[in-house]
């Protein structure tokens, strides 16, 4: 199925992993040039080679070490994307954070934290920091999605 995104540029968070790994092995393999980011420098690198394995040319996968939860972070993944693919179409907002050890053991404060920062400040601060790279004027619109 071609989806028309050969040569889009995408930034997928927390893409170390789980959804966000899903996500960028799937744009890569329909055309797009990705950054995929995450906090641990050792899961990056191993997602870099996984995505990039499905890559149709070299030159399509870029990473970012950095910590979405911050607005340096942010600031990080956006500037190196856009230094690196000069503009951006697509973020998939996926990085989320865990607290406590498991669902059964997790209290309500800790759920309650985790809900705030999975669906809060942090995801409306990475749309509002992409939002001039997203905008095109005249142009076509941007893809945006959070989990």
């Amino acid at each position: 199925m071609d989806l028309q995104l050969t040569d889009k540029v995408a930034i997928v968070t927390g893409s170390s992993r789980g959804l966000g790994l899903a996500s960028a092995r799937a744009l890569i393999a329909e055309g797009c040039r990705v950054c995929i980011c995450a906090r641990g420098p050792e899961q990056l690198a191993a997602a870099a080679i996984e995505v990039e394995a499905v890559a149709r040319r070299p030159n399509m996968i870029i990473t970012a070490q950095a910590d979405v939860s911050t607005a340096e972070g942010i600031a990080a993944v956006i500037d190196r994307t856009l230094e690196r693919f000069g503009g951006l179409d697509i973020l998939v907002n996926n990085a989320a954070i865990n607290r406590g050890d498991n669902f059964a053991t997790t209290t309500d404060r800790e759920s309650c934290m985790t809900g705030c920062a999975n669906r809060g400040h942090s995801k409306s601060q990475c749309v509002t920091a992409c939002r001039p790279g997203l905008c095109h004027p005249g142009g076509e619109q941007p893809y945006c999605v959070s989990k």
